[in-house]
């Protein structure tokens, strides 16, 4: 997974999956763990291990109180506020069967909230004895992921994608005000991670897709900051990441490869909702970043035969795996697939060789 990761040629296509949802492990597989899938599989291990720890410094005009309100039609209800000296912010969220939460209550209510929140965030450290102990944990059966989302991933998830979306046209200084200050928080907390070990740094998110945002958009307000976080995070620090988007992402293309990410990520095909042709992609940035996922789970996982999985993994591995430099991951999260489909996707991934 490594040797993709830097470019290079595997003797075989690494395959992964982009994390196991509890819900699949405990209606399909007996509530095993996803080291224990991972296992059962004989897949790559792509681990979400990683922990921030916050200032101490910086808690006294902090405060976070999290509790369980009456449920919603069955679903789990949390709320959360955060008290700083100028202001109590709330928000709300909602979970299903599916373990996948959904804001009803935005943190963020005013333009005004943003500044404020950023002015009392304290520091974020990584937690460096936790990465050793998951490093240690995965050993060489594949990697330890790490992650933290971007500014304007994070504005839309606090504050609303819409009301983030037309902001960029009522009031783009308060919009570079805003990812100024987001990005602020997350350089500090990158600073931390000089000595870190990690494999593989998440970053980006869904919002910053060409499905959400405009190629112009993205190229005033997202880029700028994404390539200073990653020069910091790839040039200075020498840490491998990966840039994630969900859906959409072609007409980025030029500007996802700017960023100066070590790869690109989900590579969702427009069977699934997305817009990527990989024999396309493949051909142009073949040699500039590296790629995980493309694989169509509807089709392989969920809907078809195993045969049709075993199609999917050649198609895969003859178009995005030509010369390397990718890693077959399912097109992000899936919740519903059939086990034999899984044990097919495995098997014939250790049948690419290179």
């Amino acid at each position: 997974m490594l040797t993709a990761l830097d470019g290079g040629i595997p003797d075989r296509l690494p395959a992964s999956v982009h994390g196991w949802m509890q819900y699949w492990l405990e209606k399909y597989c007996d509530g095993i763990s996803g080291e224990q899938a991972y296992e059962k599989f004989g897949l790559d291990w792509s681990i979400y291990r990683w922990k921030w720890n916050l200032d101490e410094k910086g808690l006294g005009n902090w405060k976070v109180e999290i509790r369980e309100l009456e449920q919603n039609n069955g679903n789990r209800v949390e709320e959360m506020k955060i008290f700083t000296p100028e202001k109590t912010f709330r928000q709300v969220r909602e979970w299903d069967i599916y373990f996948s939460p959904w804001t009803t209550e935005f943190l963020f209510k005013e333009p005004e909230d943003v500044l404020i929140f950023c002015k009392y965030h304290p520091r974020e450290f990584i937690d460096l004895d936790y990465e050793r102990e998951s490093l240690e944990i995965v050993g060489d059966r594949g990697i330890v992921r790490g992650g933290r989302i971007g500014p304007w991933h994070e504005l839309c998830e606090l504050y609303g994608v819409e009301k983030m979306i037309y902001a960029t046209f009522d009031d783009p200084s308060w919009v570079h005000d805003a990812m100024r200050a987001m990005t602020d928080i997350d350089m500090r907390a990158f600073e931390s991670m000089r000595d870190s070990k990690l494999d593989l740094m998440e970053t980006g998110g869904g919002h910053n897709s060409s499905t959400v945002v405009s190629p112009t958009l993205f190229r005033e307000f997202i880029l700028p900051h994404e390539k200073e976080l990653h020069s910091f995070l790839t040039g200075e620090l020498k840490i491998r990441t990966v840039y994630h988007t969900c859906g959409g992402m072609m007409p980025i293309l030029d500007d996802l490869v700017q960023i100066g990410s070590t790869a690109l990520e989900t590579l969702t095909p427009p069977a699934m909702g997305g817009d990527v042709d990989l024999a396309e992609l493949k051909k142009r940035v073949s040699g500039k970043v590296s790629l995980i996922g493309g694989f169509d789970q509807f089709n392989g996982f969920q809907n078809g035969t195993a045969e049709d999985t075993r199609r999917l993994v050649r198609h895969c591995f003859e178009t995005a795996g030509v010369g390397g430099g990718y890693i077959m991951n399912p097109s992000d999260h899936f919740f519903d697939g059939r086990v034999e489909n899984i044990a097919a996707y495995a098997d014939e991934a250790r049948k690419c060789l290179y």
